[in-house]
């Protein structure tokens, strides 16, 4: 992981989903090392469930950084290879990706794996989306957000956030 300038961006998250023509299949997240390594030192390797028919999208946050959302529709792209440059956020930190709002997450319409997102190992995942959503509320505020948007938003705030007590809402 690296920003716009080569510098290193240790502790960022890395999320993974696959998906096919029905929904999401499965996901999974790890922070990345403070050398920015994935996984880092001692953890096991990331795995994701899928088949010939799945396909991956992948979302970095890290802080004061535009998330950065990758699409693999084509399964040709080489995980050994992957090299992340991260725009710089805003003077606030805040910059609206709205492929975010693409992915699955976090799971409106899927229980099962919407249910996964209520544990308490989910809490900074459930965090770095909803920082990297905050920016939208100027665009609802300004009715000028997709209904998709708004409702992944909503979903987020009220039906997954009340699970973690430490979690506060995003601030403007």
């Amino acid at each position: 992981m690296q920003d716009q300038y080569d510098n290193p961006v240790p502790d960022a998250i890395i999320y993974a989903e696959s998906y096919d023509y029905k929904g999401a299949v499965d996901f999974t997240w790890v922070r990345a090392g403070t050398a920015i390594e994935v996984p880092p030192p001692g953890q096991p390797p990331i795995t994701l469930q899928g088949s010939n028919s799945t396909h991956i999208a992948i979302a970095v946050f890290a802080k004061g950084k535009k998330p950065l959302i990758i699409y693999d529709a084509q399964g040709e792209l080489n995980p050994e290879l992957w090299e992340y440059i991260l725009e710089a956020g805003s003077a606030t930190g805040a910059i609206w990706n709205p492929h975010l709002a693409k992915l699955q997450f976090p799971f409106v319409h899927q229980p099962d794996l919407y249910n996964r997102l209520k544990a308490e190992d989910q809490e900074q995942l459930v965090c770095a989306f909803l920082e990297a959503y905050a920016p939208l509320r100027e665009s609802i505020e300004n009715k000028q957000a997709l209904r998709s948007e708004v409702e992944k938003y909503d979903f987020l705030l009220n039906k997954i956030r009340p699970f973690f007590t430490n979690t506060q809402s995003p601030k403007k």
